[in-house]
């Protein structure tokens, strides 16, 4: 019996064709594609040939080495990737992202995504590799970026603050230097007296000392105002110290490296931190009032925080300092912190006085913005409330 099998041949030719075309465009794809059995165990059944290209390795070294995906992970994402993967494919699809080690020994971020699908055969996991490590890079530079330029801010705030910091800093010295000078020659004017004390009773060995020579020694010593004043001069000695070491721990908790995890921080001591940095900004303009509750530890990126309240600390005392420097009056800065909603919650206010809330909102206008140099820091602006005549000033966070 003879057949016509012409059009079985063409369609096998076109098949042939399109074959062509699939490899051909999975050997140019950025993408390597890849299937597994779901075996016991699972058994990678495919490699698409673009693997040579893209990692250097040869598809059929792959199919042969049943562990080489596990040996070739990195070692500090080995153990990671396993476990979510695993639960990945339970779920039925996923992605990660981890490194994989090239053959040239070069390690490579590899976006892995892949899905379960049922066949004839059983369960099959379909999945494509792509090469990320370019992004990668890049979102590292970006991330490198951003973190010496939060460190810049902080420097540039510092920078600025350097003045009123060394001020603050040379008030408790100069008092200290003080206190010190005083004390030295206190110490000469009680060792004269002394010497004095044992000139007369050797003088007057096995006698009574004449009290009237000593009285006077007593009184050309001044020992009365000694001993009223030397104990006062040790108290300031010990608080200057304290000031100073205040001043310093604020700065170093102030300056303290940028972390990129969120840790546990107290928001309370935070603030105290700032107001001890800012101090010389505030002090002539404002009284400040603390009023901190009791918080829990808060996971948060401190540092990003310790600029943000100096920030707000910064602009509140600017923007007091705006309204206030024709009457030579003080505003105040209140301080609240306390929890809602189980969040910590820090509250600003300038110099408010008691009004209806109803009636605030019309009279607000803008007090206080970024100019530029040295007045103001971003974020955080102040507001000033006019009513009847009188200026208040507050502000929330």
């Amino acid at each position: 019996m003879i057949a016509d099998i012409s059009q079985r041949l063409q369609i096998l030719a076109e098949y042939k064709k399109l074959g062509a075309r699939f490899k051909l465009l999975l050997e140019a794809s950025p993408t390597i594609t890849y299937a597994i059995r779901m075996s016991k165990p699972p058994e990678c059944t495919y490699v698409s040939d673009n693997v040579s290209r893209l990692l250097g390795y040869d598809s059929r070294e792959i199919l042969a080495d049943k562990k080489f995906w596990h040996r070739h992970l990195h070692p500090d994402d080995r153990r990671w990737v396993i476990k979510e993967s695993q639960q990945r494919i339970q779920d039925g699809a996923g992605y990660l992202e981890y490194r994989f080690r090239h053959a040239d020994g070069s390690w490579r971020w590899i976006h892995d995504a892949f899905r379960v699908i049922q066949t004839g055969q059983g369960p099959q996991l379909l999945g494509a590799w792509t090469d990320v490590s370019q992004r990668k890079q890049a979102e590292q530079e970006r991330d490198r970026i951003e973190i010496e330029l939060r460190l810049a801010q902080k420097l540039e705030a510092v920078g600025q603050l350097a003045s009123g910091i060394a001020h603050e800093i040379n008030t408790p010295i100069q008092f200290v230097s003080d206190s010190v000078y005083f004390l030295k020659d206190a110490f000469a004017d009680l060792d004269r007296l002394l010497v004095r004390y044992r000139g007369v009773l050797m003088a007057h060995t096995g006698q009574t000392p004449p009290l009237e020579e000593i009285q006077q020694a007593e009184e050309e010593a001044d020992l009365a105002y000694l001993r009223e004043e030397i104990p006062g001069a040790f108290e300031r000695t010990l608080e200057g110290r304290e000031r100073v070491a205040r001043i310093v721990r604020a700065m170093k908790e102030f300056g303290h490296t940028d972390q990129r995890e969120r840790s546990p921080a107290d928001l309370n001591k935070a603030i105290e931190t700032n107001l001890t940095v800012a101090r010389n900004e505030y002090k002539y303009v404002a009284e400040v009032k603390t009023e901190f509750g009791q918080l829990p530890q808060v996971e948060c990126l401190i540092s990003d925080l310790n600029q943000i309240f100096l920030n707000l600390i910064v602009n509140a005392a600017h923007a007091i300092a705006e309204v206030v420097k024709a009457n030579n009056d003080k505003g105040e800065i209140r301080i609240r912190t306390y929890q809602g909603w189980k969040r910590g919650c820090h509250r600003d206010r300038r110099h408010r006085h008691r009004h209806p809330a109803r009636n605030r909102r019309p009279h607000l206008r803008p007090l206080f913005h970024h100019q530029g140099g040295r007045q103001g820091y971003r974020p955080g602006t102040g507001h000033c409330l006019q009513r009847g005549g009188q200026t208040r000033r507050q502000a929330h966070l």
